[in-house]
């Protein structure tokens, strides 16, 4: 496809489905679980993350906080993350188990959790420290170059002003450091 052909626009998982689904857009870049809504739809499956990973793009789920969240509530976050490795864990030595209890939550047979969980990839505290993702507060990782390459894109696009020198100020592993 000849990118200048392309359109790209902004939008939400639930609004990439519903105008996939009248017909409004060809394509949309989501997860789940937009992307079982957009296969139910007749959508197809073109290009798995991991393909796109390999290919020199990395793709990732964040989570994120303002900053008057991060000060206010350090507690709350560090519990929060030491549960997300917990269950990390308890995923990976318990798949099975892990979707049973997912698919509950989800309203979907384990086999389709199961397989819809197949694409994704969830990282122990100590691999998101490693110099391939976070990194430590003494040295970032690849995720501060990623979050450029992705800004300087966007300001390609025009939907950025600006790309600023560096993002390792945005990425603040201190509560991943913490947590037991």
């Amino acid at each position: 496809v000849d990118a200048r052909k392309v359109t790209l626009i902004d939008m939400t998982g639930p609004v990439a489905v519903k105008a996939f689904m009248e017909g409004d857009i060809d394509a949309a870049c989501v997860w789940e679980p937009a992307l079982f809504k957009m296969i139910q739809s007749g959508g197809r499956f073109i290009v798995p993350a991991r393909d796109i990973i390999r290919a020199g793009y990395e793709t990732y789920g964040v989570v994120a906080v303002s900053l008057r969240f991060f000060h206010n509530h350090p507690d709350l976050i560090r519990g929060f993350i030491k549960a997300l490795n917990a269950s990390t864990a308890f995923h990976r030595k318990n798949p099975n188990e892990s979707y049973k209890l997912i698919s509950k939550k989800a309203g979907l047979t384990p086999e389709k959790t199961a397989e819809i969980m197949a694409s994704m990839e969830f990282f122990l505290k100590e691999e998101q420290l490693s110099q391939d993702w976070l990194g430590t507060s003494a040295a970032k990782g690849k995720v501060a170059l990623n979050l450029k390459q992705v800004a300087s894109f966007l300001f390609k696009e025009k939907m950025l002003t600006r790309v600023l020198d560096d993002y390792g100020s945005f990425i603040e592993p201190v509560f991943l450091e913490q947590i037991k």
